[in-house]
């Protein structure tokens, strides 16, 4: 059950994408005008996801029958990225193009994450953190891969994977590059356009709220200015919250656990304080997505790593279009850093 609840915790985390007010217009304008800023935004040939200021917190206690109980935190403060899409329209795998960013122009050091726990993690690695960023692009049919500037955690991943999954790993490189074979291309064609998969998301999330709405209407909050719409959604129960991860069905993120009864574990043991979404569009593109989530552990029993605490995420994702979007690209001087070919653990070895 531990695992179970310590996999959907981490789910829930991860899916959490002027102040609103309550308005006697027709929900209807607001979600059509919803899914048609999604549809005229996604016309264009690239497509980006920033976040600049995100953070995340969890607190973890391991307990045994045998020796004193350990606690351990981890912070992310903060949580940065920036995703370009580009040729999200293509058929061909050689004419995608992607680059991710671990830095921003508004969080030039990228990402940081913060390590507390009894006689593990001292100095500098809690008062300073460790940088997290990690930049990686897609080229006329190469992936390239870097992680230099995530060196301390690098060395880190790569003797959990000696050590635990495959002892003849020679580790990642600080950058590396993996050319496409024909087998990855024709994997990733058969999931092409991108296109088409970025428009499922805003059909799917608008039958969702005209589905919720119809139930709890109270739960929404609309407001209208001169420049953008905004819906915002404030979950008041577990019920209301499960109502969307149940409404999605995520193929293999959740083929191996029953989401309902992982639910019913969670709600038995967790308070939910808060859970708040707000979309904000205008009638040519979405602009961003705020999200604020907090959830606390009940004081339980148990053996184990146990999840205690007060969890939060909270964030704001912003979208763009266009040139703007368009995805950096490695010149030929910054390719021959990656001369070094990605090699990749043997997951199906015993430990």
């Amino acid at each position: 059950m531990k695992r179970k609840l310590l996999i959907l915790t981490s789910f829930l985390l991860l899916t959490s994408c002027g102040a609103a007010t309550s308005s006697a217009e027709p929900q209807k304008e607001y979600f059509d005008a919803f899914e048609t800023a999604a549809n005229k935004g996604l016309e264009e040939d690239n497509f980006g996801l920033r976040l600049d200021n995100g953070k995340a917190e969890m607190h973890l206690e391991n307990r045994s029958a045998t020796e004193p109980t350990k606690e351990y935190g981890i912070k992310v403060d903060p949580a940065a990225f920036e995703l370009r899409l580009g040729g999200i329209g293509a058929t061909k795998a050689d004419d995608l193009a992607f680059s991710l960013q671990g830095e921003t122009s508004r969080a030039k050091n990228g990402s940081k994450i913060f390590l507390t726990g009894e006689e593990i993690f001292e100095g500098a690695i809690v008062k300073n953190g460790l940088p997290l960023c990690i930049d990686a692009y897609l080229q006329t049919g190469t992936f390239y891969l870097d992680l230099y500037d995530s060196g301390v955690l690098r060395r880190g991943i790569n003797e959990v994977i000696k050590s635990n999954i495959d002892a003849d790993f020679p580790g990642f490189e600080s950058r590396s590059h993996h050319d496409l074979t024909a087998e990855n291309k024709t994997d990733i064609e058969e999931e092409l356009p991108i296109r088409k998969r970025l428009l499922d998301a805003p059909k799917k999330l608008r039958e969702e709220m005209d589905r919720i709405y119809a139930s709890t209407p109270k739960e929404f909050a609309f407001q209208n200015s001169d420049t953008e719409k905004t819906i915002r959604f404030n979950a008041t129960s577990w019920s209301s919250f499960r109502r969307i991860v149940e409404a999605y069905d995520l193929g293999e993120v959740t083929s191996s656990i029953n989401v309902s009864s992982v639910m019913d574990e969670i709600e038995e043991n967790a308070t939910l304080d808060r859970f708040s979404i707000g979309l904000h569009y205008d009638a040519s593109a979405w602009h961003s997505f705020d999200f604020d989530a907090a959830f606390t552990f009940k004081v339980k029993e148990g053996e184990g790593m146990v999840p205690v605490g007060t969890w939060t995420l909270s964030g704001s994702l912003a979208f763009f279009y266009g040139e703007e979007a368009k995805p950096i690209a490695l010149t030929d001087k910054e390719m021959e850093r990656y001369s070094a070919e990605l090699v990749f653990p043997n997951f199906s070895k015993e430990e």
